[in-house]
């Protein structure tokens, strides 16, 4: 008997504490879940972690009991001191295969839609390869979740509009230029959100990036991953005649961006400017969005555009919900092809119709020939069939089955009728 099961800590239920204690980084994945192999019955593990989330997805062959080799593990990652077994999610059957399906179509993360984790789902997926975890059904539980989650994205708009202030700062100048092939920009101020806001520019292909911070120095370190251009926070005004978009994220108590300067320092321009400030305090004084061809936005705006846009992704779960419904279907039918019985079922009745199909052509034969047809067609399949049934049957392992199952269901392209979902809960 083939049983999926999940295990995992959240956002949802766990501390970001003991997020922090359970991730699963290499060294982890091959001194402790790769032990887990052969414990309990266990043959396949697909683990999955990220700042969010630690989860394995857990194959077992038989009866054995996973939860203590799991918790175990748990504990161990943990540490003593801390009761991590109260915060742990469980699933089984197809309840688990779901779980995975919604993380990697976005449903089940901080942000409604985010793009990053079907990439987190493909990357800890080759981290599972070369640590030889993964087998038969993990590997199609993932095509099938990778599979999900690029239709989420393509057939809804579950991913679709900024959802955060720096992407959507980003959008509202992508919108606003059409593009940003010849553009160039000024990102002030290179913390956290000021860096996100200048890989989004880069991401979308601005031409060039001028990065200006109070210390130099980190100006000059995000400038080496993104190949921007460090700048001097004294040469800002020069910097800013020479932008097209203006991105300001400091932590500055007063304006940055003071109206009389930037009014001087704009004067010879003949083409428009975009600045966007998102800051608390503000870092752009208000009376710049008066001048003549200046487009001034603060937080506020940018807030309005990622609630509309929030709104509209929480309007697509139920057609995301529907479309994974689908997949999920289509992998409880191949999950059900597995087992011997289905196999055996599908393997005579594919012989069967091929016998009914030659036995047309004695339909108008006398009934003494249609007879002999008939018995003689029918002992001859029993006979081709009875050495691979039996040998199928008698095989020692639930993996030996698994892989001959499987091989026959492709040789012979059998048809299964639909898995009954409850045959794989427990």
């Amino acid at each position: 008997m083939i049983r999926l099961s999940y295990y995992g800590f959240t956002y949802r239920q766990t501390p970001v504490e003991l997020r922090e204690r359970v991730v699963l980084a290499d060294d982890a994945l091959a001194a402790r879940v790769a032990p887990l192999i052969g414990q309990a019955g266990i043959t396949e593990v697909y683990p999955l972690s990220t700042c969010n989330r630690t989860e394995l997805y857990i194959v077992q062959l038989g009866d054995g009991d996973a939860d203590g080799p799991v918790r175990a593990l748990f504990a161990g990652l943990a540490g003593a001191d801390v009761r991590a077994d109260r915060y742990l999610e469980r699933a089984t059957g197809l309840e688990a295969a779901r779980r995975l399906l919604e993380v990697a179509a976005g449903l089940d993360s901080m942000v409604m839609g985010e793009p990053q984790i079907l990439g987190q789902v493909k990357e800890f997926q080759d981290k599972a390869r070369r640590h030889q975890l993964l087998g038969t059904v993990t590997e199609r539980l993932l095509q099938t979740a990778i599979h999900a989650g690029k239709r989420a994205r393509e057939e809804t708009e579950i991913g679709q509009g900024a959802v955060s202030v720096s992407f959507a700062a980003v959008e509202l100048a992508r919108k606003i230029f059409g593009g940003f092939e010849h553009k160039t920009a000024a990102l002030i101020g290179v913390g956290e959100m000021g860096a996100l806001c200048a890989r989004h520019l880069q991401a979308h292909g601005v031409h060039r990036l001028y990065l200006l911070n109070r210390t130099f120095e980190r100006s000059v370190e995000l400038a080496r991953e993104l190949t921007g251009i460090p700048v001097p926070i004294e040469e800002l005004y020069a910097t800013l005649a020479q932008s097209d978009i203006v991105i300001s994220a400091t932590a500055a108590p007063g304006f940055v961006i003071q109206a009389g300067p930037f009014r001087e320092s704009v004067a010879a321009r003949r083409r428009e400017i975009l600045l966007v400030d998102i800051a608390i305090p503000r870092d752009i004084e208000p009376a710049v969005g008066d001048l003549a061809g200046v487009f001034l936005y603060d937080i506020d705006d940018l807030e309005g555009i990622v609630d509309a846009n929030r709104r509209k992704r929480e309007a697509e779960v139920d057609k995301v919900r529907r479309l994974l419904l689908d997949e999920l279907d289509a992998f409880a039918r191949w999950l059900g092809s597995l087992d011997v019985t289905p196999t055996i079922v599908a393997l005579r009745g594919k012989f069967e119709t091929i016998r009914r199909r030659e036995l047309d052509g004695y339909r108008n034969a006398p009934p003494q020939e249609r007879e002999l047809a008939e018995r003689v067609t029918r002992a001859f399949m029993n006979k081709l069939l009875h050495a691979p049934v039996t040998r199928l049957k008698e095989l020692p392992s639930e993996s030996d089955k698994l892989r001959c199952s499987e091989a026959l269901n492709r040789l012979f392209e059998l048809e299964h009728p639909p898995a009954d979902p409850e045959a794989h809960e427990s």
